[in-house]
């Protein structure tokens, strides 16, 4: 066995000492120069199957194998994910010889085939560049410059590569740093090693990277955020994403194919979920309105060991669904149907002017000759699909009106006349114009929240006070539309929209929001109380403060600290230890900042950053 290490042992410049009983290399090499590899093995024969597999042996460890040369280099340079072992008695100075032979062999083979069918610029724009490259090469190198250009442009379009790759900021780096460095004879890597090692070690280098952002999740604690989509296989995939202050970090998908979707499944998800974030770390598990992930969450909840974890409904969801009852009211409640038939009917209209244009060709073409906008069909998925349709008709209203007055528009009169003479209608008439921008004008404030909590970032203190704004707005819009005074009439509309907004927040409100509410600064400072007759200082409000001791019931087991949060709470909400500098930032100062930098309470402060710190929504784990 001694000998036989001796025998194919590599040395220090890469070639390799072979005795007179070794296999021919030479031959090898003369077959396939670019797998060098195959010289440290024993090719025995064909491999069963046919193909490119043989039946090989290690040079130095005599372990049999069958397989193509991927599995030669794997076993050598140690890969993993092959199928293969890896070689027990090749070390660590000799895999640096292996690699550095296959790096040469793929270089060598990728300036091979480098070369470039299509020439940069036709035969007359050479000679015209050969002409004018000593003039323009003294103006910043204008005639280099333009060539780079060409190359990169051939490069995107023979490999349909999207326009935004571009706007990359890596791409840039990438440009960038070919630009400035010194490696003159620079070959780009093989496409074998790009998914193999450097892939690996940018793995690897994103995790170290992402080490840092864990290390935030003691003091701004986490939300575990879900969200379940379909594939383009139809597999059922249930994504999760750790969010902290630090921005979300992708933990894993399920493909839960096969599975029963109870909510005992689901609470068995969220448990292994919250094992790898840590218990201590997680505030609150944010899911869609679904009931079966409220069952999972109420069941989570209920166990003693994640009774301080909260479930929370993404408010973007629960928004959307307040939106659709609104415009879409339950066949089962007649006055409902009666208050809001004229929007059914509006979604209707809208609906049908889409389609008729998107669905013809000829009068899609009129309608493109007077507007530069599209029409839009907006799938039902997305949030406020109706309030996006109505939003661009309303744009190209002016095109809509020409497109039918068009002379080429009397083309529909022999085609589809009973249609085209109900949109023609509807686009003429002042009257329904009035009722698309009474829908818009009512609808503006749920748009303008859904639109704000809709993204990533700290949302979960701002829910409860957003909510409040919005339906007051609704109410004012409401009553102004109806000439209708608000402390002394009444409005049916406003009453039935009032209900809606009411029922879904109570729906997917939980004490979390209270709290989360009551530990900002801004409602104690006196910008906020001095805004009119209805502020008051958030620990005099009844509805807050039941919440906030059923959140403080839930977080803190310990009776004793318990007692302490409560003195500290006392102690912030009436300002006692303010400063004149922290009672004055109070009113400006983001709430983070503000219990960093005026914090004193550590108990109280420990529970105001992580709760403040916190999303409202599942956006980051949406997949669109």
């Amino acid at each position: 066995m001694a000998d036989k290490g001796k025998e194919m042992m590599p040395t220090a410049s890469g070639n390799v000492e072979s005795s007179s009983s070794s296999v021919n290399t030479a031959a090898v090499e003369k077959d396939n120069p670019s797998q060098p590899l195959w010289r440290y093995v024993k090719r025995v024969g064909k491999g069963p199957g046919g193909g490119g597999n043989v039946m090989f042996s290690c040079k130095f460890c005599d372990m049999m194998f069958t397989g193509s040369y991927t599995r030669c280099k794997a076993h050598l340079l140690h890969i993993s994910g092959v199928g293969i072992r890896p070689c027990p008695k090749v070390t660590n100075e000799e895999i640096k010889i292996f690699k550095k032979e296959q790096d040469a062999a793929e270089t060598k083979k990728s300036s091979s085939k480098s070369s470039v069918s299509v020439p940069l610029y036709a035969t007359e724009e050479v000679e015209d560049a050969s002409k004018k490259r000593k003039t323009l090469a003294q103006a910043f190198n204008n005639m280099g410059r333009a060539e780079m250009d060409r190359r990169i442009g051939r490069f995107f379009f023979a490999s349909s590569l999207p326009f935004n790759v571009a706007r990359s900021p890596y791409w840039k780096d990438v440009v960038t740093g070919l630009a400035n460095c010194s490696l003159s004879g620079y070959v780009p890597l093989s496409s074998e090693k790009l998914r193999t090692i450097i892939l690996a070690e940018e793995k690897a280098n994103i995790e170290k990277l992402l080490e840092k952002k864990k290390f935030s999740w003691k003091q701004y604690g986490v939300s575990i955020v879900s969200d379940e989509w379909t594939d383009i296989q139809r597999r059922p995939l249930i994504n999760f994403i750790a969010y902290s202050l630090d921005g979300p970090i992708f933990l894993k998908c399920v493909d839960a194919s096969g599975e029963y979707k109870d909510a005992e499944y689901l609470k068995g998800l969220f448990i292994e979920v919250i094992k790898e974030v840590g218990e201590d770390n997680v505030v609150q598990i944010i899911t869609d309105n679904a009931p079966v992930y409220q069952r999972a969450g109420m069941n989570l909840a209920s166990d003693p060991k994640y009774s301080h974890i909260f479930s929370t409904p993404c408010v973007a969801h629960s928004i959307n669904l307040a939106l659709k009852s609104i415009c879409n009211p339950s066949k089962d409640d007649p006055n409902a149907s009666f208050l809001c038939s004229w929007i059914e009917e509006l979604e209707h209209d809208v609906r049908n002017i889409i389609n008729f244009v998107v669905n013809h060709n000829n009068a899609l073409s009129i309608f493109n000759r007077h507007s530069d906008l599209k029409l839009l069909k907006v799938s039902e998925t997305r949030f406020a699909s109706i309030i996006v349709m109505i939003k661009r008709i309303k744009q190209v209203k002016h095109a809509l009106a020409l497109m039918v007055t068009d002379n080429d528009w009397e083309f529909y009169q022999n085609d589809d006349i009973v249609k085209a003479q109900e949109i023609k209608k509807c686009i003429l008439e002042d009257e329904w114009w009035d009722k698309v921008t009474y829908f818009l004008q009512f609808t503006e404030p749920i748009w303008q929240m859904l639109r704000e909590v809709d993204k990533e970032g700290p949302m979960l203190h701002k829910v409860y006070d957003m909510w409040d704004n919005m339906i007051e707005k609704i109410q004012n819009i409401i009553f102004r539309h109806e000439k209708k005074n608000v402390a002394l009439d009444d409005s049916e509309f406003f009453d039935h929209v009032h209900r809606i907004l009411i029922r879904r927040w109570n729906r997917s409100n939980n004490p979390l929001h209270c709290m989360a509410h009551s530990l900002n600064p801004k409602y104690y400072g006196q910008t906020w109380l001095a805004g009119g007759t209805g502020p008051v200082p958030l620990n005099r409000d009844p509805e807050i403060s039941k919440n906030r001791e059923i959140c403080l019931g839930r977080l803190c087991s310990d009776s004793h600290r318990l007692k302490i949060i409560n003195n500290e709470f006392a102690s912030f909400s009436g300002g006692r230890n303010d400063s004149i500098q922290a009672a004055m930032a109070r009113d400006e100062e983001d709430p983070v900042n503000w219990w960093l930098c005026f914090g004193a309470s550590p108990n109280l402060q420990h529970l105001a950053l992580k709760l403040l710190s916190q999303p409202a929504t599942s956006s980051c784990c949406e997949r669109n």
